[in-house]
């Protein structure tokens, strides 16, 4: 269920531009909680409940992208100088990495930010809508050596399979996304017999 509409503070559609501001972390529910993730706090909890309640509810992936569609902020930044890995974003443990990360475009932006962590974007339900609904394009990384920057962060404990992901040949992250779509579907039959 993708969300159409959004009750948004009307100072996000009045300014000249908007900037996402996020810190570089993993995610238990969304694997990293980015610059498209961090839009969640332009929605009001009085509306959505807290922590976002209901954005949750209506899926957390598609509503990542749908307020990241809706919202397209000027520019993300993304602190990376010192991020978190494991089970964030409370219970997660601190890892240094010493870099920020910034782009016009917020899904690109995430996308090479979610590759340093060490994570395949695509293997990332956020990305899949946010490549669907167009405005994910390709990322150029302009500035340092993007290499010197690459780890390999703790995933959350729910989802271990992704760690290192970044790094696997393209037919072992196809044969991956192959056993998540197969788990997804058996579970799907599951529900529905």
């Amino acid at each position: 269920m993708s969300m159409y509409e959004f009750v948004l503070p009307k100072s996000l559609f009045s300014s000249d531009f908007v900037i996402s501001l996020a810190k570089m972390k993993t995610h238990h529910r969304s694997a990293v909680t980015l610059g498209m993730k961090n839009l969640f706090g332009c929605a009001p909890g009085s509306v959505y409940g807290f922590p976002k309640t209901r954005l949750h509810y209506a899926g957390t992936a598609r509503t990542i992208a749908d307020l990241a569609a809706a919202i397209r902020p000027s520019l993300t930044v993304i602190d990376g100088v010192v991020a978190m890995e494991g089970m964030g974003p409370l219970d997660g443990e601190p890892r240094h990495m010493g870099v920020i990360v910034a782009g016009e475009n917020v899904a690109a932006t995430d996308y090479v930010a979610a590759r340093m962590m060490g994570f395949e974007p695509l293997l990332i339900p956020q990305f899949w809508y946010a490549l669907a609904k167009g405005f994910l394009v390709s990322p150029e990384p302009v500035g340092e050596d993007f290499g010197r920057f690459h780890a390999v962060f703790s995933p959350p404990g729910n989802i271990r399979w992704l760690g290192g992901s970044a790094d696997l040949s393209r037919d072992a992250k196809l044969q991956l996304l192959n056993r998540l779509l197969d788990s997804s579907r058996a579970a799907l039959g599951t529900a529905a017999g």
